[in-house]
C-alpha cells in the first residue's frame, strides 16, 4: 500500500522523486534541513528564470517559436511543482499537528515560514506559466478560443491573473471560461489558501507554544 501511494505521488509530481532522493541522501537532520532550503531556492529560481525567458522572448521576438515538443514539458513541469508543493506542505502540517510525528528535520519554524512564503511566490509564477502557455500555444490548436474571456497576451499578464487569483481578489477583467481554466483557478485558490493560512497558522502557533513552554 505504501509503495502504491509513493508511485501515485510520483506520478502526480515527478519532481517529488528528485526532491525525495536528494533529501534522503542527507547525512543528518541538520544537513536535511539545508538541502530542503537549497531545493526551495533552486526551484524558485528555475520558475522565475522560465517566466523571465518567456517574458524577454515576447519583448524581443513578439511571440514564442513553434517548439511545441519543448513547450509541452514546461507546463508539465509547472504542474508537477504545484502538486509537489501542495502535497509537501499538507504532509508537513499534519506531521506538526501530531506530537508523535513532530520532528524539525533541521528546520526551525521561522525557517518553515520562509519556505512557505517562497513556495507561495513560486506557486504564483508556476500558475502564470501554465496560464500563459496553455492559453497561447495549446488550446488554440484543439479548442475555439482560450482559457479566459480574453487572450492572455504576455507572461506579465499571466502573472497578474495568477496573482489576483491566488490572492482571491478577482477584479473581473479576466474570467475563466474553459473547464480547464476553471479547474486550474480553483486549484490555485485552494493551494494558495492552504499554503498561507493553514501552514502559517500552524507554524506560528507551534513556535509560540515552544517558546512559552517552561
Amino acid at each position: 500500500m505504501t509503495n502504491k501511494k509513493t508511485w501515485l505521488k510520483w506520478c502526480l509530481a515527478p519532481t517529488l522523486w528528485v526532491s525525495d532522493t536528494y533529501k534522503k541522501s542527507a547525512t543528518s537532520s541538520a544537513n536535511r534541513g539545508i538541502r530542503v532550503k537549497r531545493l526551495n531556492k533552486i526551484y524558485f529560481g528555475i520558475a522565475l528564470s522560465i517566466w523571465g525567458i518567456l517574458f524577454l522572448w515576447g519583448q524581443v521576438a513578439g511571440n514564442m517559436p513553434p517548439l511545441k515538443v519543448v513547450l509541452i514539458f514546461i507546463p508539465l513541469w509547472a504542474l508537477s511543482r504545484v502538486n509537489e508543493i501542495f502535497m509537501a506542505f499538507i504532509k508537513d502540517v499534519f506531521d506538526k499537528l501530531d506530537p508523535s510525528r513532530r520532528s524539525k528535520n533541521g528546520l526551525e519554524y521561522f525557517d518553515r515560514i520562509g519556505l512557505a512564503l517562497r513556495s507561495f511566490m513560486e506557486l504564483t509564477i508556476q500558475y502564470a506559466i501554465l496560464y500563459f502557455i496553455l492559453d497561447t500555444y495549446y488550446l488554440q490548436y484543439g479548442f475555439h478560443g482560450g482559457l479566459f474571456n480574453q487572450p492572455i497576451e504576455s507572461p506579465f499578464t499571466a502573472l497578474y491573473v495568477s496573482l489576483i487569483t491566488i490572492a482571491s481578489v478577482g477584479y473581473g477583467d479576466y474570467v475563466p471560461v474553459h473547464p480547464l481554466a476553471r479547474g486550474l483557478v480553483m486549484y490555485e485558490i485552494i493551494t494558495g489558501f492552504l499554503l498561507l493560512a493553514v501552514s502559517f497558522t500552524v507554524y506560528v502557533s507551534l513556535d509560540l507554544d515552544e517558546k512559552e513552554a517552561p
